[in-house]
């Protein structure tokens, strides 16, 4: 069996990836570093549906066949960035004080949609909702 999912988030994952560095950027009082304008569009699932998927696809998945896992949660970089500013330096401050604009990479695509069909049809659902997924991802961010 073959998965392919949408990008994953929650506690422990890689600092390099973009949700840890941008929160422990900001919990520094550094601001997110944006490649381009931002624009570009990501889907992302909380880990401990990632798991579910993967566990379902042991139980049900049929061998040799490729397997999409992906979420409905869908925002722009940029959009993130501003969300994540929010959550962990507030209300009150202006978002556009902790975002700078960088140089984008040669090969920053646009965005990477997937069909998770075959696996939705599998009994498969992503449960967890962005706000307790990102909520639980800060919270062990700033414990840790």
């Amino acid at each position: 069996i073959i998965t392919r999912s949408n990008n994953a988030y929650g506690p422990h994952q890689y600092p390099e990836k973009v949700i840890p560095r941008f929160v422990c950027r900001l919990q520094k009082q550094q601001t997110c570093c944006i490649h381009g304008s931002g624009a570009q569009k990501r889907h992302f699932l909380f880990v401990t549906d990632l798991v579910r998927a993967v566990l379902v696809l042991i139980a049900n998945g049929r061998h040799g066949h490729i397997y999409n896992i992906g979420s409905d949660v869908q925002m722009s970089i940029a959009e993130l960035a501003k969300d994540l500013v929010h959550r962990v330096v507030g209300d009150t401050v202006d978002q556009c004080n902790h975002l700078s604009f960088v140089t984008d990479r040669r090969s920053n695509d646009v965005g990477y949609p997937i069909d998770s069909s075959k696996l939705l049809a599998l009994g498969w659902r992503p449960t967890t909702s962005w706000e307790r997924g990102i909520s639980q991802t800060i919270s062990w961010y700033e414990a840790n």
